[in-house]
């Protein structure tokens, strides 16, 4: 049996790991028991490999190492995405996964630090043992870091939360805390040899509006939503000509307190393709960092223009519904404001229920 082949069953055979399995299927699971899975895994992969050593040749340490530890990177983001996937139902918020990068410079200097001639076999199996388990629970650290600040810049307050064990290190007892993200120490997610600290994050009671950033109470879910207010024709030219919006016909546009906002998008794409892709808006949200959660993308590919009246009816069904015509946008720019406009639609609605 290969060292990856053992390692895959332990963790399989292994009864902790088997009750948090059970958990996170059964939708119970927290991201207290996500680390705890970080932290029983690695334990177990640092005294495999250290077990088996010395049977490994040293060329082929380094890499061995690098995949022991990408397994276990995708083994505990899968367990997080569970967990991550049912709390976040429960708080009524669906928002991708935000899986941290795997440090794969970490992983080979680990691999090459078990291989190093000038030290004792023991040193090597030492830290084979405690790095691979150090580098394990802080791959669930980074996922906690990463999730904490997508959302935090999403607009919902955040709090990170190092919990040490008892009998553990002064500097660990003096890291240990509940902090607002954004306010936490820079070492907060440092971990040492041996530490059995845990980093979790947390989304607060509160939200938080990113541009003005002022904050409100996030109601529970089902919560707070009244009935939405649906106006007529009628009612919304009345509204319409009560809050001196005015309509030129001859360049369509609208007049709003001597500012102007088009009807109608026409013109060439200056930087995006005639056919696009919902993939291909995703990719662009991605680059400039938007999030999207929340949106429901649609393609039409009608010769039609892009053509909307002020005046309309506040649908709910509607927030957060973008259709992408052909000529709706002229740059990634236009395309990305529109975004991040509607998305704070779907905010507000989430406040107001209208």
């Amino acid at each position: 049996m290969t060292v990856q082949e053992e390692a895959k069953w332990c963790i399989q055979r292994d009864g902790m790991l088997a009750e948090i399995r059970k958990k996170l299927k059964r939708g119970t699971a927290t991201y207290e028991d996500t680390a705890a899975y970080s932290a029983r895994a690695g334990k177990m992969i640092g005294a495999l490999l250290s077990r088996r050593l010395p049977e490994i040749p040293t060329e082929e340490r380094e890499q061995l190492c690098v995949e022991l530890l990408h397994d276990q990177y995708i083994d505990i983001n899968a367990a997080v995405d569970a967990a991550q996937c049912q709390m976040d139902k429960m708080l009524g918020i669906q928002i991708a996964p935000q899986h941290a990068q795997f440090n794969s410079d970490r992983a080979h200097q680990i691999g090459r630090s078990t291989a190093d001639p000038t030290v004792s076999e023991e040193t090597q199996k030492r830290r084979a043992r405690s790095a691979t388990e150090t580098a394990t629970k802080a791959m669930h650290d980074d996922r906690m870091k990463s999730e904490a600040k997508f959302r935090s810049r999403a607009g919902l307050k955040c709090y990170i939360t190092r919990k040490a064990v008892n009998g553990c290190c002064p500097w660990c007892t003096a890291m240990a805390g509940r902090y607002e993200y954004g306010e936490e120490p820079d070492d907060v997610y440092r971990r040492h040899d041996n530490c059995d600290c845990t980093v979790t994050f947390e989304n607060g009671r509160k939200r938080q509006d990113v541009w003005s950033k002022r904050e409100w109470e996030a109601p529970e879910p089902g919560a707070g939503a009244g009935e939405p207010v649906v106006l007529t024709k009628e009612q919304a030219a009345k509204l319409q000509a009560e809050k001196g919006l005015t309509k030129d016909s001859e360049h369509d546009i609208i007049k709003e307190k001597g500012m102007y906002r088009r009807t109608a998008n026409t013109g060439p794409f200056e930087h995006l393709p005639e056919r696009m892709s919902k993939k291909h808006i995703r990719e662009l949200a991605r680059k400039y960092d938007v999030n999207i959660s929340g949106l429901i993308l649609n393609i039409d590919f009608n010769d039609e223009l892009l053509r909307f009246d002020l005046a309309g009816e506040a649908v709910p069904e509607h927030i957060g519904k973008i259709t992408f015509f052909p000529n709706a946008f002229r740059s990634e720019e236009e395309l990305i404001r529109t975004l991040v406009h509607e998305r704070v639609h779907v905010e507000q609605y989430r406040k107001h229920g209208a």
